[in-house]
């Protein structure tokens, strides 16, 4: 069951549904579409919230259906090898004088996120009940990392799991889904 933290910010109050840890799996296109075994942590940090990704190698036992939960894909899916590690930091842009008294009015948003790829990313987006929408809007690169132009992302609460995607933008080519995700929500 998931509780509001007493000392909950103003400012993350619209991200409140996100707060707390995530165990799912997902498919990672440049891994060849394989199945990958996910965890996401969110708490919180002053008045913003951090969120740290972590992806791993899956090792199926049987094939992967798209419409498996969290929990019957991490039934069949062992988590191998650290495939990539993302850590952002959330924060609501919305003054706290127009919070919203309904699921249906946006909230802005921004986060920095940097990962084990070499990206550094300023994302901009809203946040309208469990549901994120984020597109970049500066990407720094390592020296060889993945020559990003564009990502978007997005997250949403569905039936009590958490499900994300991210699409990316090389070049002139079309947007390509990189990576999807359906975590549940386990407590520590």
């Amino acid at each position: 069951m998931f509780e509001i933290p007493e000392d909950l910010p103003l400012e993350l109050s619209s991200l409140a549904w996100l707060l707390g840890r995530w165990q799912g799996w997902g498919v990672l296109t440049e891994e060849g579409d394989s199945a990958l075994v996910q965890e996401i942590r969110c708490d919180i940090v002053g008045t913003q919230m951090r969120m740290v990704t972590t992806l791993y190698k899956g090792n199926a036992d049987s094939d992967v259906a798209p419409e498996l939960t969290a929990a019957q894909g991490l039934e069949i899916i062992t988590a191998g090898d650290l495939l990539r590690e993302e850590t952002a930091y959330w924060r609501v842009t919305s003054p706290l004088a127009v919070v919203p008294d309904d699921d249906q009015t946006p909230r802005e948003m921004a986060l920095t996120s940097c990962d084990t790829r070499g990206l550094s990313v300023l994302w901009i987006g809203a946040v309208m009940g469990p549901r994120v929408t984020l597109t970049t809007d500066v990407i720094a690169r390592e020296p060889g990392a993945v020559d990003v132009d564009r990502m978007t992302r997005m997250y949403g609460l569905v039936a009590g799991e958490l499900m994300w995607t991210t699409d990316l933008t090389v070049g002139d080519a079309e947007p390509e889904v990189e990576l999807t995700g359906r975590l549940m929500r386990v407590n520590d």
